[in-house]
């Protein structure tokens, strides 16, 4: 839809929450005139920048900090004020994303936030952060009613754990079963990745096609602290060689033929289902679940039961 906006000379922006999708679709979208493609933050200090508003040094600012919450969009909003509204169409990935006061400020940068094109593609079941949708000021289109991202078997998986109606349809070929593998504990979680990856290996899976997702963050995740498994290199960005290791939060919106999501049962229990369904969905082929062996057996119980 960016794509089709912009080629008819409309001067479009595509946004998101996540930076890595940002990129992603910066790269799906290069050399498209007419568009300009940024995750939120980034286009707000950028804009900010432009007005000439004050910014700190992004590497001083403390941890914990609400400055990407509320103060970024706050300075947006006075630059979008001082520069005046640039873009005739806005289109919104993973919108869910997006916090309540962020609106206003983003709106005020389309030549037409009533009745221009403005495109908002969310799914609340994905909605780690506490976002919200502006209904009240756009039309309401029906839900996207079939899957074509994952096999039918991954789709029956983490259906088990989507929220509301309609279910979409999956229109994804057969594909293989999802594995659930139970482990003990981190020296168990370790031998049992290193396993998976020496199984991807010889099935001839190049490092590249496959991520490796966590609840936790990189400082809170034991098993993203180890730089190699059995030899196999695990690197927070994408490298040539390298595996894929990072958060279920940090991947939102993005896809892998192969998908291992881990250390699953070791806390966030109340929000395990949500991680399942994020989680699982990026998997276009193989979906792989490490997880306790209490977990393990509950999910494989859950599976059965779909």
């Amino acid at each position: 839809i960016a794509r089709k906006l912009a080629g008819g000379g409309i001067r479009t922006l595509l946004t998101c929450f996540n930076k890595a999708l940002a990129e992603d679709l910066r790269h799906r979208t290069a050399g498209t005139r007419h568009l300009e493609v940024a995750h939120f933050h980034e286009l707000a200090w950028r804009v900010a920048e432009e007005a000439g508003l004050d910014l700190p040094d992004e590497d001083t600012l403390p941890e914990g900090t609400d400055f990407f919450d509320r103060r970024l969009p706050e300075l947006l909003a006075e630059a979008g004020g001082r520069l005046g509204p640039r873009y005739q169409a806005i289109v919104v990935d993973e919108a869910q994303d997006f916090l309540e006061r962020w609106w206003d400020p983003l709106l005020a940068l389309h030549q037409d936030p009533r009745d221009g094109w403005l495109y908002l593609f969310a799914d609340d079941n994905q909605n780690l952060y506490g976002g919200a949708l502006p209904v009240e000021n756009v039309e309401v289109c029906p839900p996207l009613p079939r899957n074509l991202r994952n096999t039918r078997r991954i789709h029956e998986f983490v259906s088990v754990f989507h929220r509301g109606d309609p279910e979409p349809e999956s229109r994804g070929p057969e594909g293989r079963e999802v594995d659930i593998l139970g482990y003990d504990d981190d020296a168990g979680l370790r031998r049992l990745l290193a396993i998976v990856l020496r199984n991807l290996a010889e099935e001839q899976v190049p490092p590249e096609d496959i991520v490796v997702l966590t609840p936790s963050g990189r400082n809170k995740s034991r098993l993203r602290a180890e730089p190699r498994v059995d030899g196999f290199r695990l690197t927070e960005g994408p490298e040539p060689g390298a595996v894929l290791a990072t958060s279920v939060h940090a991947f939102k919106g993005l896809e892998r033929p192969v998908v291992i999501l881990a250390e699953l049962g070791d806390k966030h229990l109340e929000d395990l289902d949500r991680y399942l369904y994020v989680g699982g969905s990026r998997a276009r082929n193989h979906l792989i679940v490490l997880a306790t062996d209490p977990v393990a057996r509950e999910l494989r119980r859950r599976a059965q039961r779909a």
